[in-house]
């Protein structure tokens, strides 16, 4: 019931590094694609490193640790290794076999190198103009920061946006491409989203995001499992924060067909970058009284799926449309608190009562 009539179920998480997370986020994909029809995956990754994670699920390779390995480090975990070996052992068997995309943008230099090997083979009379566009964005690719970044930010907007201009001209307009020049088409448009994404008062980051999710939505018969933190999944703007995230944005496009879950915890660790050393460790992430994670626990059942959806008129749920503190971590070692209304957030939300460090494969 959750599911009917949902084009994207956006799955969220409170921190990328919990094994009991990536667990239930395989068997939800594999429910989804088995019983529903979802015809795709859109992750928070780079976009032009998921493609060796799209081919080894279709075919390509025998290495599922190394098309992993492209992707950002947060996801090179044994749970999502199960998950990967697990598409491409369906897509030998499906008549409609499931791909997989990255949807962010955080870095340019992947999709700039896309776009420059592309034009040398097929347009070289271009080639040199591009690599021109490009040079702000690859003089930084050794020597990465994000001040760095935003310092030519302004320039590479400006440049990347006529190296996408040469692109769609040459390639009928970009209407009518298909295979490589689609694909190059798509690392172009996300050097300028990049770029955006630094310069003030132009689209985020999230707003990127979800243009590339419903670009995958082109289809009229595709339906979407993403995957993503909580952060960027919301569909509402939280209420003691600036920006909106990628979740409202989809459900403005698409209104009751983007169904966000979300995730909550009691305590626990996570699997996480200790930000002095590079390593990973594993994160104590101890129980904060007051959290929604600590007030769902006093229930004492130590893991549920609430469906927000059909509790919003119930009298005993009218605390889910009051403003909730949410404790969220990322990558690295510190978390953080958010002020949320669950109702507005979120469709659905999955409680653990304890996390575990996501296991390496």
């Amino acid at each position: 019931e959750f599911v009917a009539g949902a084009r994207v179920v956006a799955l969220g998480e409170p921190t990328h590094g919990a094994h009991e997370v990536f667990e239930l986020k395989h068997r939800i994909v594999r429910y989804l694609i088995e019983e529903h029809g979802f015809t795709a995956i859109a992750m928070e990754a780079n976009l032009p490193e998921s493609r060796s994670v799209d081919g080894f699920i279709k075919g390509d390779g025998d290495d599922a640790i190394a098309a992993l390995s492209e992707l950002y480090e947060i996801w090179n975990t044994r749970g999502m290794l199960e998950l990967v070996e697990w598409l491409r052992r369906h897509n030998e068997t499906s008549t409609h076999p499931v791909s997989l995309h990255g949807i962010d943008v955080q870095s340019p230099w992947s999709a700039a190198r896309e776009v420059l090997e592309y034009l040398e083979k097929a347009r070289p009379d271009l080639y040199a103009i591009a690599q021109g566009l490009y040079a702000p964005a690859l003089a930084l690719e050794h020597d990465w920061n994000p001040a760095g970044l935003a310092r030519v930010a302004p320039t590479l907007r400006r440049d990347a946006g006529r190296a996408l201009d040469l692109l769609e001209r040459s390639i009928d307009g970009g209407h009518a491409a298909s295979g490589d020049e689609a694909w190059v088409l798509v690392n172009a448009r996300a050097v300028v989203q990049l770029a955006e994404s630094h310069y003030d008062n132009l689209p985020s980051r999230d707003q990127s995001m979800a243009e590339n999710a419903l670009r995958l939505l082109e289809d009229p018969d595709a339906r979407i499992v993403l995957w993503a933190h909580n952060s960027h999944v919301i569909k509402a703007e939280p209420s003691r924060h600036d920006s909106a995230p990628m979740g409202a944005y989809l459900a403005r496009a698409l209104g009751d067909a983007y169904r966000p879950i979300g995730i909550a915890f009691s305590e626990g660790e996570s699997r996480a970058v200790d930000p002095d050393t590079g390593t990973w460790v594993s994160y104590q992430l101890p129980l904060m009284p007051g959290t929604m994670g600590a007030e769902l626990g006093r229930l004492g059942v130590p893991m549920f799926f609430l469906d927000i959806r059909g509790l919003r008129n119930v009298p005993d749920a009218a605390w889910l449309s009051r403003e909730q503190v949410f404790r969220w971590a990322g990558a690295a070692t510190r978390s953080t608190d958010h002020y949320l209304v669950p109702a507005e957030a979120f469709d659905g939300l999955v409680f653990f009562s304890r996390i575990s460090p996501a296991q390496t494969p």
